[in-house]
């Protein structure tokens, strides 16, 4: 499983921390640097769109791999991260039933099935936005997309992180505790 990230100038902090975290747990970090603009600091983009391509561009290269936004941080080993076709990590207190685009956060992506991303692709250009079309992919029940809770895979809940937490996210307005966990 190759880890693979893409940051823009804004996201350069995060991203080193995102390295420092890989390097401690002997991960090998794939990364880019890209010209997407984000319309302000707490991370909402103008354009999501890029992610399931690039993911797509990676996989062709590397095969599977864990797409990790670059405002994540590895928290310790990720040997036991269940894989399937694609797992995804669902928002605290979430399940299928909840018919909303906030179900799934996707700053942690895993993924093997190469066909998934395409559909990604599709469902995010009919969609406008990532994650509401990775939200929309869950929801076909024909495909083998693994659900797994972000309290230990993609917690973005801070400052109060628990023991179990693999993955951190800084996501929004949880970037002000950036300073209290970051790998100096």
């Amino acid at each position: 499983m190759k880890l693979i990230t893409a940051y823009n100038k804004q996201m350069k902090p995060y991203y080193e921390n995102l390295k420092r975290s890989c390097d401690k747990y002997g991960y090998d970090l794939y990364s880019e640097q890209i010209n997407i603009e984000r319309s302000d600091y707490t991370g909402k983009q103008k354009s999501n769109t890029f992610k399931p391509e690039f993911v797509l561009k990676c996989m062709q290269k590397f095969g599977e791999v864990l797409w990790l936004d670059s405002d994540c941080q590895i928290m310790s080993k990720l040997k036991d991260f269940p894989k399937s076709d694609m797992t995804v990590t669902t928002r605290r207190n979430q399940n299928l039933n909840n018919m909303f685009s906030g179900y799934l956060n996707s700053g942690v992506v895993f993924c093997r099935d190469i066909n998934l991303i395409y559909k990604w692709i599709e469902l995010t250009k009919r969609h406008g936005k990532d994650q509401t079309a990775l939200h929309h992919l869950v929801l076909d029940k024909k495909r083998n997309i693994l659900e797994v809770p972000c309290r230990i895979w993609n917690y973005i809940y801070l400052p109060d992180v628990p023991k179990e937490a693999k993955i951190i996210h800084y996501k929004g307005e949880t970037r002000k505790y950036f300073k209290d966990y970051c790998i100096l």
